[in-house]
């Protein structure tokens, strides 16, 4: 999975998240995996899975869309689109993420 992970990250930067700080690409923990990247890397990720005869579950992936887009646009990841994170919260390496991108409302019930 590892190399499937870094062949689909094909040599994409860090997003620059301002004050000299970077955030890979990708990045990834046991099954949990996190993309900052674009459509295309995306598309690529899903290519190579079918390539290696990885079955994936879109219906456990979630999309967040930091930049403003169409309400109708969505990510698709095996021919299924992929749910967005307005649409229900999501669990990624032990936090909870929602739309308003803030995590009080789990700490508290932790």
């Amino acid at each position: 999975m590892e190399v499937t992970l870094r062949a689909a990250e094909g040599g994409a930067s860090p997003t620059d998240l301002s004050g000299g700080c970077y955030m890979p690409s990708l990045s990834a923990f046991m099954d949990d995996i996190t993309k900052t990247r674009n459509r295309r890397m995306l598309i690529r990720l899903d290519a190579l899975l079918n390539w290696s005869r990885i079955n994936s579950k879109p219906k456990k992936y979630q999309s967040l869309a930091i930049r403003k887009l169409d309400e109708d646009v969505c990510f698709k990841l095996a021919s299924e689109d992929m749910l967005k994170i307005s649409q229900e919260s999501t669990n990624s390496l032990g936090r909870w993420h929602d739309s308003s991108l803030k995590d009080t409302k789990y700490k508290s019930e932790t």
